[in-house]
């Protein structure tokens, strides 16, 4: 039952996928048509001034083809019963009109050269703008099936061409050979394979490079960029659940809901923005991992990603604890400056423990995200509303200070209890109002 339940939820979650990529096909076939059409007015002109007449009404007749075509990909894409397979159907399609628009002979150029000699002209170059085209999607999947088409397509246009009346396909050595070049009717199969599988070999190349970046830009939303490269390599960056050691940091804006009625939209997305970017700041120099922005408060680890601790670094809590006394400082200095500049001042506050958590994915097959979670970070979040209380610009745990080596700095408060949890915490603070930094490498 648990099995087929799984199997169920897998299903769903392929079909919902396949549903919101369909939906992203849709809203942007519009401006893909259009820049379709431009590109091939582009084309025509470019025609018009090289070709003959009246050999080039076929190929303006090929490029109006194109456009239908294009045009034709949003008309259907607007329909309710459009789905991202059609995506890769007119892929095909686009890739083997475009093999044919290279090696079918004009019919309207003088019969005088035979079909074979459409290789000598170096038109294979073109099917490389299909991978370009594509690679701007950051899909893998349809890259590759571009390359699959392009080298299919291609290797059947040289199957024809080697099958035609005349056609010439014996190679041989020195004289023999540089004869069977000048032969128009002579075509080269290997050198036709060698395009077809370096054309392929490229496209996969470009649908990994893909892959990584997409990769690499989900991870970079919430992860340091020294640990995105290692991450983006894996299938599964964050494997299965796991437990650490780490310092869990967590800050607010005291009184924003007040502060923002007062200061009206506008001025309080600024004012959070400003704290945001300092905070981001002082975790970022600390080495630590901002996990997510939580209203106007956020939350940071230290610790919880092995690959970020390197030789010869501060141990976390000693990093988080540097970041905590970093952001009571420039906050007091950014406070100051907005009243100097008439602006409303703003007290931010923060709370730091260290102990274990679990670190893993969580959510529905609709709707995952990694998190960090466990008593440690519920304790940090007390902590860090306790500064009101208390009247601290940094709460931190008894745990947390030993871990970071007792450094100087923080006092300590007393035995505080904490909302919702039975075994109260020794705490350790900076008051309000009198920050003190201490640095640590």
């Amino acid at each position: 039952m648990f099995m087929a339940g799984e199997a169920g939820a897998d299903q769903a979650e392929t079909r919902r996928i396949a549903e919101a990529l369909a939906r992203e096909a849709r809203r942007r076939a519009r401006p893909t048509a259009i820049n379709r059409s431009f590109a091939m007015i582009g084309a025509a002109i470019i025609v018009m001034s090289v070709a003959p007449w009246p050999a080039v009404w076929y190929w303006l007749g090929l490029i109006a083809v194109f456009v239908a075509v294009g045009w034709a990909q949003y008309l259907i894409a607007t329909r309710r019963w459009f789905r991202d397979w059609m995506v890769y159907a007119f892929v095909a399609f686009d890739t083997a009109l475009l093999v044919f628009t290279l090696i079918y002979p004009n019919p309207l150029n003088p019969p005088d050269l035979p079909p074979q000699m459409a290789l000598r002209f170096g038109n294979s170059a073109y099917l490389f703008i299909v991978t370009g085209a594509l690679a701007m999607t950051l899909r893998p999947a349809l890259i590759l099936w571009g390359g699959v088409c392009g080298a299919v397509f291609w290797g059947a246009a040289i199957v024809w061409l080697a099958t035609l009346p005349g056609a010439v396909l014996e190679t041989g050595d020195g004289e023999d050979f540089v004869s069977l070049l000048g032969n128009p009717h002579f075509v080269d199969v290997a050198v036709q394979v060698q395009f077809a599988a370096v054309f392929l070999i490229v496209s996969a190349l470009v649908a990994a490079g893909s892959a990584a970046a997409r990769r690499a830009a989900n991870l970079s939303r919430y992860l340091p960029a020294e640990a995105v490269s290692e991450l983006a390599e894996r299938d599964a960056p964050f494997g299965a659940e796991r437990e650490a050691a780490a310092a869990v940091l967590f800050t607010d804006i005291v009184g924003f809901t007040a502060l923002a009625e007062r200061l009206g939209p506008k001025a309080a997305i600024g004012l959070l923005r400003e704290a945001q970017a300092l905070v981001a700041t002082a975790v970022a120099e600390a080495h630590g991992v901002l996990d997510k922005f939580i209203g106007d408060g956020a939350m940071a680890t230290f610790g919880a990603f092995p690959m970020l601790e390197t030789e010869g670094r501060a141990p976390p809590a000693a990093r988080a604890l540097a970041a905590a006394l970093r952001i009571a400082v420039d906050a007091e200095a950014w406070s100051r400056a907005r009243e100097a500049r008439g602006e409303a001042p703003a007290r931010i506050v923060v709370g730091l423990h260290f102990g274990p958590v679990l670190l893993g994915e969580v959510g529905a097959a609709q709707r995952m995200e990694f998190a960090v979670i466990g008593d440690t970070v519920n304790v940090a979040s007390r902590l860090e509303h306790l500064c009101r209380a208390l009247d601290l610009s940094v709460a931190v745990s008894e745990e947390a200070m030993a871990a970071a080596g007792w450094p100087e700095g923080p006092e300590r408060i007393g035995t505080e209890a904490l909302r919702g949890r039975a075994k109260p915490v020794i705490v350790w603070g900076l008051p309000a109002q009198r920050p003190s930094a201490t640095a640590f490498s």
